[in-house]
């Protein structure tokens, strides 16, 4: 009786899979919640480019940790949606003015500044 191996074939230029680059998305939320929380706390709704700094900061570490770069655009509305709910327009609300559409823009910048210099250096350490 013949017996069957089963054999994976990895495709030439897949990424490799870790458990950080899985869970980005849910490690972007729990890490956007604790530093709204502590920047509200701390005094972070009078400084609002302080704050903004700080999430583009947070932004671009957990946007560089995935390994498919269509997370970090998701990364970045979800860190915008607690910035500026909890620190610009207080309790949970959101808005759409000039003010909050440009932490829009300047997250998505970081998000996607982060993914690329992280898929380059991975790519230049391969």
């Amino acid at each position: 009786m013949a017996s069957v191996h089963w054999v994976r074939v990895a495709r030439r230029g897949s990424r490799p899979r870790t458990l950080i680059g899985d869970l980005v998305l849910p490690v972007g939320y729990a890490s956007a919640a604790v530093l709204a929380a502590a920047l509200a706390l701390g005094g972070g709704r009078g400084h609002p480019w302080f704050s903004m700094a700080v999430f583009a900061v947070l932004t671009a570490g957990v946007a560089a940790q995935t390994t498919r770069m269509v997370w970090a655009p998701a990364v970045a509305v979800v860190c915008w949606l607690f910035f500026d709910g909890f620190l610009v327009n207080r309790q949970g609300e959101l808005a759409w003015r000039s003010t909050d559409r440009a932490g829009l823009v300047v997250l998505l910048v970081a998000a996607l500044v982060g993914a690329v210099a992280a898929a380059l250096d991975r790519r230049r350490n391969q």
